[in-house]
């Protein structure tokens, strides 16, 4: 409550909401399908971390929302809906990413859900 509190105090006093935000595809694939919340009764937006971004000479130019690896249940035990790990790229990206459509090689002969998991360098928890 502290740390919302502050948060908004600080959003309000600077200029923070013309910043373009990235993440939370996290909470795009809830809204998709429910099952894919770990644990569905609980909330899981309070572990998220809020990276800002700030160029050379102190302007903030981005808001990046992180959320825990471990809230998301890959659901591998249904074709359909099972989010696949690509095994196929290198792990160059800092963070996870959850896309739709990669460009990779690991699409091929995959059934089910065309969502992939890409893991994060040096074995990342967090999925922007």
């Amino acid at each position: 409550l502290k740390l919302r509190l502050v948060n908004t105090i600080v959003t309000c006093a600077s200029k923070r909401d013309t910043v373009p935000h990235e993440g939370g595809s996290l909470y795009h694939l809830y809204d998709q399908n429910p099952r894919y919340k770990k644990v569905p009764l609980l909330s899981h937006r309070g572990a998220d971390c809020f990276v800002d971004c700030y160029d050379v000479t102190g302007c903030h130019v981005k808001r990046i929302r992180l959320s825990l690896l471990h809230c998301l249940d890959l659901q591998l035990h249904d074709p359909k809906w099972a989010l696949h790990t690509c095994v196929a790229c290198p792990r160059a990206r800092a963070v996870c990413t959850i896309e739709t459509s990669p460009n990779c090689t690991a699409k091929e002969g995959l059934p089910g859900s065309r969502t992939w998991l890409h893991k994060g360098a040096n074995y990342c928890q967090w999925v922007k």
